[in-house]
């Protein structure tokens, strides 16, 4: 207690020695591995049936293998490994990158183009 008297004008606080540090050569080198990407899914796996567009809302109807009852969805929303990217009255546009794919909803005569052909 002497050694350290409480109000002494020289008293301060205790300050731990700084660790040896190591040099650069003898430092772990850390290897980070990227986990592969899982494949996103085909994008003739996803189908556009309907779109929505008002003043301040734009919607599509997207049938997909993760939703095959299908959805409402907006802008930035994710489906089936792609994300929404776009909607115009008569298609959509999804993106996996670097992939980018146009999903139209009508043919190219204006017909409507049947998603559920062949299915009872």
């Amino acid at each position: 207690m002497l050694a350290r008297p409480v109000f002494s004008p020289t008293r301060r606080p205790f300050v731990p020695p700084e660790p040896e540090a190591l040099p650069p050569e003898d430092l772990p080198t850390v290897v980070y591995e990227e986990e592969p990407a899982e494949p996103s899914p085909q994008a003739d796996q996803i189908a556009l049936s309907g779109v929505y567009i008002d003043a301040d809302t734009r919607r599509a109807f997207i049938v997909s293998p993760s939703v095959p009852e299908g959805e409402w969805l907006s802008i930035g929303a994710g489906v089936s490994g792609w994300t929404l990217t776009k909607i115009d009255p008569g298609s959509v546009t999804i993106s996996a990158p670097p992939q980018e794919v146009t999903l139209q909803l009508y043919g190219d005569k204006g017909e409507f183009i049947d998603r559920n052909d062949g299915v009872d």
